[in-house]
């Protein structure tokens, strides 16, 4: 194993300890399992869809945008929600940029773009979803979405991880394990998130896009009364 690799180890796990819902937990962690063969079949699944297919081909990474530009879109466009969303979590649109640097850019394999796109769609994917962007459980939950949808080991990793957590967070437990139940539950019944043109159509209300997306609302997953967990 390269040294490089084991730094992006040590500084994943480092930031997942103190900084769990982080950006640069994230980026370490995903680099970090890169050449990993559970990558290369992530990316075959992926692969599966049409969709997925023609935007990889494309190397789609939409039109550049700001918290500004989505807040001018009508209340309960997917833009307005977005914009709302961070701008009160604080958070860039571009983030990625700190990794992938300022210019448009250049992917060399379909591996390469489709991390890249997993990436830029993040939070939308938290906004369509309904999880939480700056809680642990609700983070936990998207990643448990991304597993069921990408079989990405990062996604898998980190909801494994979580879960070792929760010895040092016990007061986390049931809600951790209510919300990666409804991520994986979400994640299976839903259409791939990663084969959709957002940044296309940001004025479609977030409802029509849950219902052509086939995400499951909250209500339809039945739990039993002794593990319903408050919100």
């Amino acid at each position: 194993m390269s040294s490089r690799r084991l730094r992006l180890y040590a500084k994943g796990f480092y930031h997942f300890v103190r900084h769990p819902t982080s950006r640069e937990t994230f980026t370490a962690l995903s680099e970090a399992l890169v050449d990993f063969r559970a990558n290369r079949d992530s990316v075959d699944h992926m692969m599966r869809d049409p969709a997925v297919v023609a935007l990889c081909r494309e190397r789609y990474v939409g039109r550049p945008y700001t918290v500004e530009d989505l807040l001018g879109y009508p209340r309960g466009s997917l833009g307005y929600e977005l914009g709302v969303a961070m701008k009160k979590q604080g958070y860039d649109p571009h983030f990625y940029r700190d990794f992938y640097g300022s210019d448009t850019p250049s992917f060399a394999s379909d591996e390469e773009y489709l991390r890249f796109r997993v990436r830029q769609t993040h939070d939308i994917a938290h906004v369509l979803t309904g999880f939480d962007m700056a809680e642990f459980p609700g983070e936990l939950g998207m990643q448990a979405f991304s597993a069921a949808q990408t079989r990405r080991p990062f996604s898998v990793a980190l909801v494994g991880l979580g879960m070792l957590r929760i010895v040092l967070q016990p007061d986390e437990l049931p809600r951790t394990l209510h919300q990666v139940a409804k991520g994986f539950a979400m994640g299976f019944a839903a259409r791939s998130l990663l084969g959709e043109r957002f940044e296309d159509d940001w004025a479609r209300p977030v409802e029509r896009w849950r219902q052509e997306l086939k995400l499951v609302a909250e209500p339809s997953i039945e739990l039993r009364p002794d593990v319903q967990v408050r919100p």
